[in-house]
């Protein structure tokens, strides 16, 4: 793998990072409002699991892709498979009036886009 394509995959995995823990400081605050709501038991507790799941996933794509230049053949895959997913999170954040994040996610997408890219380069 380039050092360029390492880079970009330094660069997306902490986007990636920065995404996940701005959306899960957010727990404390969805947790309270769902607790002041008038909604249905149920839903006070799934809510902030519901919640946190984002959080996660993007935390668990950020360590895919510190690891992936170490996949060697698989990277490319590893590497499109995580900016199709990102970018995909971007779009809904789009959608959903987000821009920061949205503009973070797509940052991070298009940086594992071209990490993808540049490593094909070098194999071919």
């Amino acid at each position: 793998m380039t050092k360029s394509s390492k880079w970009l995959c330094l660069v997306g995995s902490s986007f990636l990072l920065i995404m996940a823990g701005f959306h899960g400081s957010g727990l404390s605050y969805i947790k309270g409002v769902m607790d002041d709501s008038n909604a249905k038991d149920f839903l006070k507790e799934i809510m902030p699991v519901l919640f946190a799941h984002p959080s996660l996933h993007l935390a668990v794509l950020a360590i895919f892709g510190f690891f992936a230049p170490s996949f060697k053949e698989g990277a490319n895959n590893v590497l499109l498979l995580i900016a199709v997913l990102v970018l995909v999170d971007s779009l809904l954040a789009f959608y959903l009036a987000a821009i920061l994040p949205g503009i973070l996610l797509l940052t991070a997408g298009l940086a594992f886009f071209m990490a993808a890219q540049l490593n094909q380069r070098k194999l071919t």
